[in-house]
C-alpha cells in the first residue's frame, strides 16, 4: 500500500527500513522504496515524499525505522562510525522530511555508547523537531543484568541511559518465549510463555515500575496477525479483545478476564501512563480490516 492509504487510526506511521549501507561498512544506512513496490504501485520518490507529507497535514508523525532482523548488521563501535551513522541518517529525514527515526537494530556490532553519539548528534542538529523511539526484544531490555551473568544488556543500558529523550520505549511481545513478569513469590519472580494476557501484563507492568528506563514513555509491541514461530517458540498473537483486556488489567488494574487457568495475575494498581501500543505489521493489520487497530484506538480514545 502507499502512505496516503495507511488507516487514518494509526498516530505514528514507522516506515521500514533504514539499513546498513554495504558498499561502505563504515556505520552509514541507506534508505529506499523497494524496487518490486515502486514498480507494482508505480511508486516515486517524489510520491512517496508528498504522501509523508499528507499524512503530516493529518496530524501524524512520520519515522523512518532503522535496522530490521535482515540487513540491520550495522557497525557501530567508534567515532568515525558514529558521525557516519548520524550523517547518513540526516540525509535520509531531510530527502525525505521524516519526523524522526524508530530504532528497531536486531542484528550487528552495536555499542550502544556510540550509538548515544549518533543520536546526540541528530538531536543538536534538530533540537526538539525530531521524535525517536525504540522498539527492542524483551531479552535486550528486561533485565539490566544478562541472565545475571554480570555483563550489561545493552539496550536496557540505553533505554537508562537515553529515556529522557526516547518519546516512546517498546518491546517485542512476540518472538521472545518465556519471560518473567512484575510479581515476585516463593523467594523468584514468577514466569509466563508469550501468547497469554498475564504475560503481556505481569512483564509491561514490571517495566513501567522500573524508574532506569519507565520516563512516562513505556509501550508494547504486539502482532496483527497470527504468526508461525520458529524454534518451537509457543504462539504469540492474541485477539484484539483479548489485547484490550490486557490494557485494561495495566491501564485500570482489573484482573483480567483471560488466562484463569494460566497464572492469573491482578496488578497492584492502575497504570494509565502505558504510553503506547505498537502493532506489526500496518500491512498485516490491513489484510484483516485493522481489527487489531480498530479495537485498540477505540479502547485508547475512550479511556
Amino acid at each position: 500500500m502507499k502512505l496516503s492509504d495507511v488507516s487514518p487510526l494509526y498516530e505514528i506511521i514507522n516506515v521500514t527500513f533504514a539499513r546498513n549501507d554495504t558498499s561502505k561498512n563504515d556505520g552509514s544506512i541507506e534508505f529506499h522504496i523497494n524496487e518490486y513496490l515502486s514498480q507494482v504501485l508505480d511508486y516515486k520518490d517524489e510520491d512517496f515524499i508528498n504522501d509523508i507529507k499528507i499524512l503530516q497535514q493529518r496530524g501524524k508523525k512520520v519515522l523512518v525505522s532503522v535496522g530490521g532482523q535482515e540487513g540491520g548488521n550495522i557497525p557501530l563501535t567508534n567515532d568515525e562510525q558514529a558521525k557516519n551513522f548520524a550523517d547518513s541518517l540526516s540525509e535520509i529525514i531531510d530527502k525525505y522530511n521524516f519526523n524522526g527515526l524508530d530504532i528497531d537494530i536486531e542484528s550487528g556490532t552495536v555499542d550502544e555508547k556510540y550509538l548515544e553519539k549518533a543520536l546526540l548528534m541528530l538531536s543538536d542538529k534538530y533540537a526538539s523537531n525530531i521524535m525517536i523511539t525504540l522498539n527492542s526484544s524483551l531479552s535486550g531490555i528486561q533485565n539490566k543484568d544478562v541472565n545475571d551473568s554480570g555483563e550489561d544488556s545493552m539496550w536496557y543500558t540505553f533505554a537508562e541511559n537515553f529515556k529522557d529523550m526516547l518519546s516512546i520505549t517498546s518491546s517485542r511481545y512476540y518472538n521472545t518465549g518465556t519471560k518473567c513478569g512484575e510479581d515476585y513469590e516463593y523467594g523468584e519472580w514468577w514466569s509466563r510463555e508469550q501468547g497469554h494476557v498475564s504475560f503481556i501484563t505481569s512483564v509491561a507492568i514490571r517495566q513501567l515500575e522500573d524508574k532506569n528506563i519507565a520516563n512516562g514513555n513505556i509501550g508494547i509491541s504486539i502482532l496483527a496477525f497470527d504468526q508461525v514461530q520458529g524454534g518451537g517458540l509457543p504462539k504469540a498473537y492474541m485477539e484484539p479483545a483479548k489485547i484490550v483486556d490486557a490494557l485494561t488489567t495495566i491501564m485500570k488494574g482489573k484482573e483480567s478476564q483471560y488466562d484463569t487457568d494460566y497464572r492469573p495475575y491482578k496488578p497492584k494498581k492502575a497504570y494509565p501512563e502505558l504510553k503506547a501500543v505498537t502493532i506489526w505489521s500496518i500491512n498485516k493489520d490491513a489484510c484483516y480490516d485493522y481489527a487489531m487497530t480498530k479495537a485498540v484506538s477505540e479502547y485508547l480514545s475512550n479511556f
